[in-house]
Protein backbone atom coordinates (compact mmCIF):
# COMPACT_ATOMS: atom_id res chain seq x y z
CA UNK A 1 0.00 0.00 0.00
CA UNK A 2 1.16 3.24 -0.71
CA UNK A 3 2.70 5.13 1.93
CA UNK A 4 2.85 9.13 2.50
CA UNK A 5 3.34 11.54 4.95
CA UNK A 6 2.84 15.49 4.92
CA UNK A 7 3.06 18.15 5.71
CA UNK A 8 1.28 20.36 3.36
CA UNK A 9 0.21 23.84 5.44
CA UNK A 10 -1.01 26.79 3.72
CA UNK A 11 1.35 30.10 4.28
CA UNK A 12 -0.42 32.56 6.53
CA UNK A 13 -3.83 32.42 6.02
CA UNK A 14 -6.04 31.93 2.91
CA UNK A 15 -4.26 34.92 0.67
CA UNK A 16 -1.31 36.70 0.86
CA UNK A 17 -0.10 39.53 -2.14
CA UNK A 18 3.48 38.86 -3.32
CA UNK A 19 5.42 40.59 -5.26
CA UNK A 20 9.43 39.77 -7.08
CA UNK A 21 11.52 37.64 -5.46
CA UNK A 22 9.07 37.79 -2.03
CA UNK A 23 9.85 35.20 0.93
CA UNK A 24 6.54 32.95 1.10
CA UNK A 25 8.65 31.54 4.32
CA UNK A 26 11.89 31.57 6.40
CA UNK A 27 14.31 29.12 7.39
CA UNK A 28 11.68 26.17 6.49
CA UNK A 29 13.11 23.11 7.23
CA UNK A 30 12.80 20.72 4.48
CA UNK A 31 13.08 16.68 4.82
CA UNK A 32 16.44 15.39 4.18
CA UNK A 33 15.97 12.13 3.37
CA UNK A 34 15.22 10.29 -0.23
CA UNK A 35 11.88 10.11 -1.66
CA UNK A 36 10.96 13.52 -0.38
CA UNK A 37 9.46 16.57 -2.60
CA UNK A 38 9.01 20.17 -1.43
CA UNK A 39 6.03 21.62 -3.09
CA UNK A 40 4.69 24.91 -3.69
CA UNK A 41 0.79 25.62 -4.91
CA UNK A 42 -0.42 29.13 -5.70
CA UNK A 43 -3.66 30.63 -7.19
CA UNK A 44 -2.80 33.97 -8.89
CA UNK A 45 -5.46 36.82 -9.05
CA UNK A 46 -3.76 38.12 -12.39
CA UNK A 47 -1.85 36.31 -15.34
CA UNK A 48 1.43 35.70 -14.59
CA UNK A 49 4.48 35.07 -16.93
CA UNK A 50 7.94 34.51 -15.98
CA UNK A 51 6.97 33.62 -12.70
CA UNK A 52 9.94 31.43 -10.65
CA UNK A 53 10.20 29.95 -7.39
CA UNK A 54 13.51 28.79 -5.46
CA UNK A 55 14.39 26.76 -2.12
CA UNK A 56 17.21 27.60 -0.87
CA UNK A 57 18.31 29.79 -3.38
CA UNK A 58 17.80 26.19 -5.71
CA UNK A 59 15.28 26.35 -8.49
CA UNK A 60 12.10 24.68 -7.84
CA UNK A 61 10.74 22.45 -11.18
CA UNK A 62 7.23 23.94 -12.31
CA UNK A 63 5.32 21.25 -12.37
CA UNK A 64 2.02 22.04 -13.95
CA UNK A 65 1.05 25.66 -14.95
CA UNK A 66 -2.26 27.28 -16.16
CA UNK A 67 -2.21 31.58 -16.81
CA UNK A 68 -3.39 31.46 -13.04
CA UNK A 69 -2.41 28.78 -10.75
CA UNK A 70 1.14 26.81 -10.63
CA UNK A 71 2.58 24.02 -8.67
CA UNK A 72 6.43 24.02 -8.26
CA UNK A 73 8.42 20.86 -7.05
CA UNK A 74 11.90 20.18 -5.44
CA UNK A 75 12.70 16.76 -5.64
CA UNK A 76 15.08 15.16 -2.73
CA UNK A 77 16.53 18.81 -1.60
CA UNK A 78 19.96 19.07 -0.43
CA UNK A 79 19.44 21.37 1.99
CA UNK A 80 18.25 21.26 5.75
CA UNK A 81 16.30 24.15 5.81
CA UNK A 82 16.45 27.63 3.72
CA UNK A 83 13.74 30.03 2.44
CA UNK A 84 11.22 29.22 -0.04
CA UNK A 85 10.61 32.62 -2.13
CA UNK A 86 8.31 33.14 -5.16
CA UNK A 87 9.45 35.65 -7.85
CA UNK A 88 5.70 36.99 -9.30
CA UNK A 89 7.70 37.78 -12.68
CA UNK A 90 5.80 41.09 -13.48
CA UNK A 91 4.27 43.13 -10.22
CA UNK A 92 2.56 41.93 -7.29
CA UNK A 93 -0.11 39.37 -7.75
CA UNK A 94 -2.57 38.62 -4.56
CA UNK A 95 -2.11 34.40 -3.96
CA UNK A 96 -3.50 31.75 -2.55
CA UNK A 97 -0.75 29.50 -1.39
CA UNK A 98 0.41 25.87 0.14
CA UNK A 99 3.67 24.53 0.57
CA UNK A 100 5.44 21.45 2.41
CA UNK A 101 6.96 18.31 1.99
CA UNK A 102 5.73 15.06 0.75
CA UNK A 103 7.66 12.21 1.97
CA UNK A 104 7.47 8.43 0.76
CA UNK A 105 7.49 9.34 -2.82
CA UNK A 106 9.23 7.98 -6.11
CA UNK A 107 10.97 10.33 -7.38
CA UNK A 108 12.42 8.42 -10.38
CA UNK A 109 8.61 9.25 -11.43
CA UNK A 110 8.57 13.03 -10.76
CA UNK A 111 5.65 14.01 -10.83
CA UNK A 112 4.27 10.43 -12.11
CA UNK A 113 1.10 12.50 -14.29
CA UNK A 114 0.35 16.62 -14.38
CA UNK A 115 -2.56 17.77 -16.07
CA UNK A 116 -3.86 21.67 -16.88
CA UNK A 117 -7.07 23.62 -18.51
CA UNK A 118 -9.26 26.26 -17.87
CA UNK A 119 -12.67 24.59 -16.54
CA UNK A 120 -16.20 24.25 -17.18
CA UNK A 121 -18.29 25.44 -14.35
CA UNK A 122 -21.73 23.48 -14.51
CA UNK A 123 -23.87 23.27 -11.48
CA UNK A 124 -21.67 24.96 -9.31
CA UNK A 125 -18.85 22.36 -10.00
CA UNK A 126 -15.86 23.66 -11.67
CA UNK A 127 -14.27 20.59 -13.59
CA UNK A 128 -10.39 20.19 -15.21
CA UNK A 129 -10.54 20.12 -18.95
CA UNK A 130 -7.84 17.00 -19.04
CA UNK A 131 -7.64 14.39 -16.40
CA UNK A 132 -4.61 12.84 -14.65
CA UNK A 133 -3.89 9.37 -16.49
CA UNK A 134 -1.48 6.34 -15.52
CA UNK A 135 -2.87 6.40 -11.68
CA UNK A 136 -3.05 3.60 -9.62
CA UNK A 137 -4.35 2.57 -6.44
CA UNK A 138 -3.43 5.02 -3.31
CA UNK A 139 -1.66 7.72 -5.78
CA UNK A 140 -1.33 11.22 -4.32
CA UNK A 141 -3.27 14.19 -5.99
CA UNK A 142 -2.21 17.82 -5.52
CA UNK A 143 -4.62 20.21 -7.38
CA UNK A 144 -5.06 24.10 -7.79
CA UNK A 145 -8.38 25.96 -8.95
CA UNK A 146 -8.70 29.39 -9.91
CA UNK A 147 -12.00 31.57 -10.33
CA UNK A 148 -11.97 35.21 -11.30
CA UNK A 149 -14.53 36.21 -9.01
CA UNK A 150 -16.31 34.70 -6.02
CA UNK A 151 -19.24 36.86 -5.82
CA UNK A 152 -21.63 35.13 -3.14
CA UNK A 153 -20.65 32.28 -2.68
CA UNK A 154 -19.60 30.93 0.93
CA UNK A 155 -17.67 28.07 0.81
CA UNK A 156 -15.50 25.93 -1.46
CA UNK A 157 -14.30 22.01 -1.36
CA UNK A 158 -11.92 20.35 -3.54
CA UNK A 159 -14.49 18.22 -4.40
CA UNK A 160 -13.70 14.26 -3.81
CA UNK A 161 -10.16 15.67 -2.38
CA UNK A 162 -9.40 17.24 0.96
CA UNK A 163 -9.35 20.65 0.95
CA UNK A 164 -5.82 22.41 2.10
CA UNK A 165 -6.75 25.83 1.75
CA UNK A 166 -9.19 27.99 0.10
CA UNK A 167 -10.65 31.64 -0.50
CA UNK A 168 -14.03 33.01 -1.78
CA UNK A 169 -13.42 36.65 -1.76
CA UNK A 170 -15.06 37.13 1.61
CA UNK A 171 -12.27 38.04 3.81
CA UNK A 172 -11.61 41.80 4.72
CA UNK A 173 -9.06 43.47 3.59
CA UNK A 174 -7.35 44.38 -0.30
CA UNK A 175 -8.98 40.67 -1.44
CA UNK A 176 -12.05 41.51 -0.66
CA UNK A 177 -15.21 42.01 -2.25
CA UNK A 178 -14.72 38.61 -4.96
CA UNK A 179 -12.08 39.22 -6.67
CA UNK A 180 -11.11 35.96 -6.94
CA UNK A 181 -11.47 32.95 -5.26
CA UNK A 182 -9.58 29.27 -5.36
CA UNK A 183 -9.04 25.87 -3.62
CA UNK A 184 -5.83 23.56 -3.07
CA UNK A 185 -6.22 20.29 -2.34
CA UNK A 186 -4.63 16.85 -2.04
CA UNK A 187 -5.44 13.74 -1.50
CA UNK A 188 -4.98 9.55 -2.63
CA UNK A 189 -6.41 7.90 -5.34
CA UNK A 190 -8.56 4.65 -5.56
CA UNK A 191 -6.66 4.14 -9.63
CA UNK A 192 -7.51 4.96 -12.73
CA UNK A 193 -7.75 8.74 -14.53
CA UNK A 194 -8.48 11.25 -12.57
CA UNK A 195 -10.50 14.26 -13.58
CA UNK A 196 -9.79 16.98 -10.42
CA UNK A 197 -13.08 19.43 -9.21
CA UNK A 198 -14.10 22.26 -7.11
CA UNK A 199 -16.85 22.67 -5.63
CA UNK A 200 -19.06 25.94 -4.66
CA UNK A 201 -21.88 26.04 -2.05
CA UNK A 202 -24.10 29.34 -1.57
CA UNK A 203 -24.23 31.47 -4.87
CA UNK A 204 -24.63 31.44 -8.59
CA UNK A 205 -22.16 32.53 -10.99
CA UNK A 206 -21.19 31.00 -14.12
CA UNK A 207 -19.70 33.73 -16.32
CA UNK A 208 -16.32 33.84 -14.96
CA UNK A 209 -12.96 31.85 -16.27
CA UNK A 210 -11.54 29.56 -14.08
CA UNK A 211 -8.10 28.20 -14.35
CA UNK A 212 -6.82 24.71 -13.08
CA UNK A 213 -3.55 22.79 -12.56
CA UNK A 214 -2.82 19.26 -10.94
CA UNK A 215 -0.13 16.40 -9.92
CA UNK A 216 -0.09 13.27 -9.13
CA UNK A 217 3.09 10.74 -7.38
CA UNK A 218 2.99 7.47 -6.47
CA UNK A 219 4.99 6.07 -3.53
CA UNK A 220 8.25 4.42 -3.29
CA UNK A 221 7.22 0.31 -3.80
CA UNK A 222 7.72 -1.82 -1.25
CA UNK A 223 10.61 -4.50 -1.52
CA UNK A 224 8.49 -7.34 -1.57
CA UNK A 225 10.30 -9.42 -3.88
CA UNK A 226 14.02 -8.73 -1.30
CA UNK A 227 13.52 -12.10 0.73
CA UNK A 228 12.79 -13.89 -2.63
CA UNK A 229 16.06 -12.28 -4.01
CA UNK A 230 18.08 -12.74 -1.32
CA UNK A 231 17.12 -16.57 -0.98
CA UNK A 232 18.31 -16.93 -4.80
CA UNK A 233 21.94 -15.67 -4.00
CA UNK A 234 22.22 -18.06 -0.66
CA UNK A 235 21.68 -20.75 -2.92
CA UNK A 236 23.58 -20.17 -5.61
CA UNK A 237 26.57 -19.61 -3.37
CA UNK A 238 25.88 -22.80 -1.36
CA UNK A 239 26.08 -24.77 -4.70
CA UNK A 240 29.49 -23.15 -5.66
CA UNK A 241 30.97 -23.61 -2.31
CA UNK A 242 29.69 -27.77 -2.68
CA UNK A 243 31.33 -27.77 -6.14
CA UNK A 244 34.40 -26.43 -4.99
CA UNK A 245 34.93 -28.42 -2.01
CA UNK A 246 33.81 -31.83 -4.11
CA UNK A 247 36.69 -30.94 -6.55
Amino acid sequence: PAVYAQTLISANGPTQSYGGGATVVSGYTANQATNSVILLALAFDTNLSGASATFGGVAMTLLASDTRTAIYGLANPGASSGDIVLNTGAGAANTIVTYGTLTGVDTGSFPLSSANGSSSFVANTATMSSSLTGLSDGDFVLSVFNRNSFFGFSAISGGSLSTLNSYNGADAGPYSGGIFGGNISSGDLTGGAFIPSMTFTGGTDGSSATFASAVAFTAVPEPASLGLVFGVVVLGCVAVYRRQKSA
